[in-house]
């Protein structure tokens, strides 16, 4: 008995045409349809070099994290030694909300080269602010010095990394390490006084506070942290003029912090 249906016939498409219709479905903003048949062209001739990172840029440009990632992931099965795309896959993954595989690539990218300090730091900021795995970090920002051993931002880094293990007075040993280099580092004298005040020393904490506000005036922030330790301190009409000027800076930039400060400033004179 013959069949109702034909047989059907193999697909005679190339690579090279899948490429040029998934070109005109990218340019008409199909771009998910796109990349499926740029990924069956690869599939078919897997020798296939086109810009795989490009139209990952562009995705990524375009909010697509995920289907950015999976370009990146077609470029780097053809080319898994090139540190950059690993780099911006972990980007892209860490945009994405996946810390464990954007930390993935930093150590694809690190067994490339074990120097390369953007990696490092990415991976501690990764390990640090993602995972809270604040020892792991201080391993990525010692190598990292070891490579760079006068630069103030990495030595900022690992005393946030002590800051946030209570080790205070590691974390005041970095933050004057990071200002002996540059003192203008007004995030530096601001981050000292947390830590100061973390033990305590109120007094001391301010005069960074201070510091911190003379270099950048305009920083709400500043004055805020500065109110609450004047506060603490009992020196309320300090922390009245520090919270004026909360409100001063902070709108219309930061509105919540505004309204506390006038929460805050209203409990004193009140």
């Amino acid at each position: 008995m013959s069949s109702l249906h034909p047989p059907s016939q193999p697909s005679t498409e190339t690579a090279e045409s899948l490429i040029a219709r998934g070109e005109m479905l990218f340019k008409s903003e199909r771009h998910e349809d796109a990349i499926k048949l740029f990924i069956k062209a690869a599939d078919i001739d897997p020798s296939i070099i086109f810009s795989w990172l490009e139209k990952g840029a562009i995705l990524s440009r375009l909010g697509l994290h995920t289907i950015a990632i999976s370009c990146y992931n077609q470029h780097l099965n053809l080319h898994p030694r090139d540190i950059e795309a690993w780099k911006l896959k972990a980007e892209k993954c860490m945009v994405a909300g996946m810390a464990n595989e954007a930390l993935g690539c930093c150590d694809r990218a690190l067994q490339l080269n074990a120097g390369d300090i953007t990696v490092l730091l990415y991976k501690g900021y990764l390990l640090a602010d993602s995972c809270q795995e604040y020892k792991k970090a201080i391993e990525c920002y010692d190598a990292a010095l070891s490579i760079l051993p006068r630069d103030p931002k990495i030595w900022r880094l690992k005393g946030s990394a002590y800051h946030n293990l209570d080790q205070f007075k590691k974390a005041i040993n970095c933050y004057n390490k990071t200002l002996r280099i540059n003192r203008k580092i007004s995030v530096a004298w601001k981050d000292k006084g947390d830590s100061l005040n973390c033990l305590a020393l109120g007094k001391k904490a301010l005069i960074c506070y201070k510091k911190a506000i003379k270099l950048e005036p305009e920083n709400a922030s500043f004055w805020y942290i500065a109110a609450l330790t004047y506060e603490d301190l009992g020196k309320n009409k300090d922390a009245i003029h520090s919270y004026q000027q909360v409100i001063k800076f902070a709108v219309p930039r930061n509105v919540d912090l505004a309204n506390q400060a006038r929460i805050d400033l209203d409990n004193i004179i009140n």
